[in-house]
């Protein structure tokens, strides 16, 4: 009896399968096919915008970052000569 009732909602739930035809089942296997595959693929597109963002924020704060490279470099050195000129050293 309960295997008879199974293969009853199931004949009633795949019914329109059948009735569909060729070309119109491949139309809607493609369908899902795309919108299973499309969420992920977003978010990998995003991810890879993200990613490219950072990289373009990180390089417009190179020149700030090579400049203020340059002024430690400036600063130590002036330190270096100010210390042998406080110290009696000449060079």
């Amino acid at each position: 009896m309960k295997q008879s009732i199974i293969t009853a909602l199931n004949g009633r739930r795949f019914n329109f399968l059948q009735r569909m035809r060729l070309w119109q089942k491949f139309v809607l296997l493609g369908a899902v096919a795309v919108a299973l595959a499309g969420y992920p693929a977003y978010r990998v597109f995003q991810s890879l915008e993200e990613s490219i963002s950072l990289a373009r924020t990180e390089e417009s704060g190179l020149g700030a970052i090579t400049a203020s490279l340059e002024l430690v470099r400036t600063l130590q050195d002036h330190r270096g000569s100010s210390n042998s000129v406080i110290m009696g050293d000449e060079k």
